[in-house]
C-alpha cells in the first residue's frame, strides 16, 4: 500500500517542530490497521527497528505480510529502502 502524507495531518504537529516526522507510534498503528489478521488483540512487537525518517511529502509503501497465523511482519519502505520494520504478534 502507498501512503504520501502532506504535512497537514495532526499526528505532524509537535513532532517535531520546525522537524515533522512521522512518529513511530503512528507506523505501528497504520501496520496494525493493514495487517492481514483482524479480530485479535495485539500482544505484542518484535524486532522493531526504526532506520529512517518519514518525513511530510516522502512517499512510502507499507509491506505486511503474515508469517504465521499469529504473526506479522511490516516493512515501510522508500525508494527500495526500509524505513521501519518490525513483527506484530497476535
Amino acid at each position: 500500500m502507498r501512503l504520501k502524507f502532506d504535512g497537514t495531518e495532526e499526528f505532524f504537529q509537535g513532532h517535531f517542530p520546525g522537524y515533522p516526522i512521522l512518529p513511530g507510534v503512528v507506523q505501528l498503528d497504520l501496520a496494525v490497521k493493514h495487517s492481514p489478521i483482524q479480530g485479535r488483540a495485539l500482544t505484542a512487537v518484535k524486532k522493531i527497528k526504526f532506520m529512517q525518517i518519514i518525513a511530510p511529502g516522502m512517499e512510502v509503501e507499507l509491506e505486511v505480510k503474515a508469517l504465521s497465523d499469529n504473526e506479522v511482519e511490516y516493512r515501510f519502505v522508500k525508494e527500495g529502502e526500509i524505513c521501519s520494520s518490525g513483527v506484530l504478534v497476535y
